[in-house]
């Protein structure tokens, strides 16, 4: 299967779950990435505002900012472009491009700023591997988060042992599920 017939795939088995057995998984994943957080120290993150029926984040993200932590999301532009911008308060978020919250542009956070990157996918390999949407958005970016970890956060039924990776594909450092952490192999 090509990358297209693979998301079609992957996004139809993360919607047939039922929405609250999606919210529970979500604040599985929460407990596992504010334990992680906790553990390592982090200062400064990116999180994605959850869109559809991705990886819910708002609690992760009020966690954080509660906790003192510097909390950025992106905004996207045309050609796969995105930036990140600081916020102080959820609230703060608009639907932007795609009907995706979106931070105001007023607080650039520079991509090598970051400890930690959280990431959103159609699927994640155990190899690292992620199957995103199709813009490479994040694949632009994130080369140069250089000194931060790059998390995908998914549902165990989108991890699969590897998806097809291009020179561009960024590999995801680790992956949460509701299962807890997974390294890649």
């Amino acid at each position: 299967m090509n990358k297209q017939e693979l998301r079609q795939v992957f996004l139809q088995k993360r919607k047939a779950a039922a929405p609250e057995l999606r919210h529970r998984w979500s604040q599985q994943i929460e407990a596992y990435v504010m334990e992680y957080i906790e553990k390592q120290k982090v200062r400064c993150v990116m999180v994605y505002a959850a869109f559809r029926d991705e990886v819910e984040t708002e609690g992760i993200i009020r966690k954080l900012l509660a906790g003192g932590i510097c909390v950025a999301l992106p905004r996207c532009y045309e050609k796969g472009k995105m930036s990140a911008y600081q916020i102080q308060n959820f609230d703060e978020l608009v639907p932007g491009r795609f009907g995706i919250l979106e931070p105001p542009e007023e607080h650039l956070i520079e991509p090598a700023a970051f400890d930690l990157v959280l990431v959103p996918g159609c699927g994640f390999g155990r190899d690292g591997s992620r199957l995103g949407y199709g813009g490479g958005f994040y694949d632009r970016y994130l080369p140069g988060c250089k000194g931060a970890r790059v998390i995908g956060l998914g549902y165990e039924l989108s991890i699969a042992d590897a998806f097809p990776i291009e020179a561009f594909d960024v590999l995801m450092d680790a992956v949460i599920t509701e299962n807890g952490v997974m390294n890649k192999v």
